[in-house]
């Protein structure tokens, strides 16, 4: 399912100029694909590191986390981000938003925040943001390691349960 989802969003993406609308045709492609009770969650960033310009879909993924080089950080959200595969007539919105330099994005799946230790707390929202708010100076391969490494350490080496995947890009000065 995860490949044919790629695939035909790699093609959407070649013939639409906007995320919400490379996310609207993916989910009309696969509508009648998706196994019952089950979905595809997928974002869709643009960047264009020369405008410093990010446009964002997203459907059903969890909102990037943004540190801006002062150090705040803001999580995007999208409204009515329902997954891919679930509704036919599914309409997506996009986030439009100048970056500055020294800002960092960071996309992570919802593996990296519901990754428990023996007690069974999750890493959680909050976890993730201090991180990154006070590791978001470092290059990003830095932060993606620093931030592994804190999973890791917090779920004491216990097999996670779900996928775990982690993006970081960073805007040029």
């Amino acid at each position: 399912l995860m490949a044919v989802a790629r695939s035909t969003a790699r093609s959407e993406a070649r013939n639409h100029e906007f995320p919400r609308l490379v996310l609207a045709e993916t989910n009309r492609w696969l509508v009648d694909d998706v196994p019952r009770h089950t979905f595809v969650a997928l974002g869709y960033a643009l960047i264009d590191p020369i405008a410093q310009r990010l446009i964002l879909a997203n459907a059903g993924q969890l909102s990037p986390l943004l540190r801006h080089a002062d150090g705040r950080t803001t999580f995007l959200e999208t409204a009515g981000a329902l997954p891919l595969g679930m509704q036919r007539d599914a309409r997506y919105n996009q986030l439009e938003l100048d970056l500055a330099p020294g800002d960092t994005l960071v996309f992570y799946t919802d593996g990296v925040v519901e990754a428990q230790n023996r007690k069974r707390e999750m890493f959680g929202f909050d976890r993730l943001e201090r991180l990154v708010r006070h590791l978001g100076h470092l290059e990003p391969a830095d932060l993606l390691e620093r931030l592994l490494s804190a999973i890791h350490g917090f779920t004491e080496g216990r097999v996670a349960h779900d996928d775990m995947t982690l993006v970081v890009v960073r805007v040029n000065p």
